[in-house]
């Protein structure tokens, strides 16, 4: 039997196949696959909000399928929904705060239309917000702990920039974040249980430094935990039932060690999972919401490898 691929090789081959003129024909073919699984094959109560949000399925599938009970907030952030197809489509309940974030927004985008009610507070969530942009335009109500927690936001700017109000909780998410520069200003008000879950905070460092007030169940859902490093530290207090989430935990990984109290619950939310084995483990405990919203990076790079 093939080894499933790991959501961080999954990525990266997903990485290599957007390069390909293909790529966006063999996307579109995910999710036409992916919606007749969804609507005609997987017995599962589906929350529309978050399959409408869910980047798996394109513009096309919602305009091929109207009956279905698209929720147009969800769509609003939906990465596959543009700016042209918002105002293409001016009759459908787009909602404004979840649009602000929506990665196909851009500054320019913004400029370009004032009249528009932008959320600033949801746009400090963007990706495509810089801080060139924020301190070009202070004026604007940005919202500090979105804003921090923004991939954008380096602690170089932080440094440079000390005279804004810079949220550490939200810093205590941000991937930009080291335990360097936590180590450096510990008169801050980092946010341990989010440091935890950070995945610049690697097990060895929490280990030596074990008066911290570390969150372990988000230790568990760091994705530089592996399951070897589990089970190699099984002293530590590792919450079984919501481990599950860690994109490093397979569904072959809790059939090995079915002894644990896994939560299925928590594994839907876990990126590894193939919506086969929900449809083939009805009696499990899945969480209707968190499949609803998974981005199912590993069975969607397998299935497009298969049958590009």
């Amino acid at each position: 039997m093939t080894t499933p691929l790991t959501v961080k090789e999954a990525m990266a081959i997903e990485a290599e196949l957007k390069n390909d003129p293909n790529y966006s024909t063999w996307f579109s073919n995910w999710s036409i696959y992916l919606f007749d699984l969804v609507k005609n094959r997987i017995d599962v109560d589906w929350i529309y909000w978050n399959l409408s949000s869910n980047m798996n399925f394109t513009w096309n599938i919602i305009q091929q399928n109207p009956d279905n009970p698209w929720n147009y907030g969800g769509l609003s952030v939906n990465p596959n929904v543009t700016w042209d197809i918002i105002q293409q489509n001016p009759d459908k309940e787009w909602v404004p705060f979840y649009v602000s974030s929506n990665p196909n927004i851009t500054w320019d985008i913004v400029q370009q239309n004032p009249d528009y009610p932008w959320d600033y507070s949801w746009m400090s969530l963007n990706k495509n917000i810089t801080w060139d942009i924020v301190s070009n335009n202070l004026d604007k109500p940005w919202n500090p702990y979105n804003l921090s927690t923004n991939s954008n936001i380096t602690w170089d700017i932080v440094q440079q920039n000390p005279s804004y109000p810079w949220d550490y909780a939200g810093l205590s998410s941000n991937p930009n974040i080291t335990w360097d520069n936590v180590q450096q200003s510990l008169d801050k008000n980092w946010d341990f249980s989010q440091l935890s879950q950070n995945p610049n905070i690697t097990l060895d460092i929490i280990k030596a430094n074990p008066n911290q007030e570390w969150n372990y169940i988000n230790v568990g859902w760091n994705s530089s935990i592996t399951w070897d490093q589990i089970q190699q530290n099984v002293d530590l207090p590792w919450d079984f039932s919501t481990i599950g989430k860690n994109e490093n935990i397979t569904w072959e990984i809790i059939q090995a060690n079915l002894g644990y109290t896994w939560s299925y619950n928590f594994f839907s939310l876990n990126p590894s999972i193939f919506l086969t084995v929900v449809g083939n483990n009805p009696q499990l405990d899945w969480n209707n919401n968190f499949l609803s919203s998974n981005l199912l990076i590993v069975m969607r790079v397998t299935w497009i490898l298969a049958n590009k």
